[in-house]
């Protein structure tokens, strides 16, 4: 269900994005020709872009983790394989941190 709040907040602002500036200009670009509203716009559709990338990461690794729960009903309780997706759902988990650690801290 969360995964589907994730992906369904992808395509609508996506298609925001898709009609609306970033700060994404072409090498040499005045910037002093921008008007004040135009800045504003290039801003609101910046952090759009935020939300866009942000709405397709949680979507992929929400995708992950109904997975690894799937696998996880699959195996029998107290098997080798059972401990193998407990090991990958910490696995998960930690990179998942640490991917967004970086995304935002670097």
């Amino acid at each position: 269900m969360v995964a589907m709040c994730f992906f369904t907040t992808l395509i609508v602002t996506i298609n925001i994005v898709a009609k609306s500036d970033s700060n994404l200009l072409p090498p040499g670009f005045d910037v002093s020709t921008l008007t004040p509203e135009q800045v504003h716009d290039r801003e609101y559709g910046s952090k759009l872009v935020l939300v866009v990338e942000q709405s397709q990461i949680m979507t992929t690794w929400c995708e992950k983790l109904c997975l690894l729960f799937l696998y996880q009903r699959l195996v029998t309780v107290g098997s080798k394989e059972r401990l193998a997706i407990k090991v990958l759902f910490y696995y998960v988990g930690i990179s998942f941190v640490v991917m967004e650690v970086l995304y935002f801290g670097v």
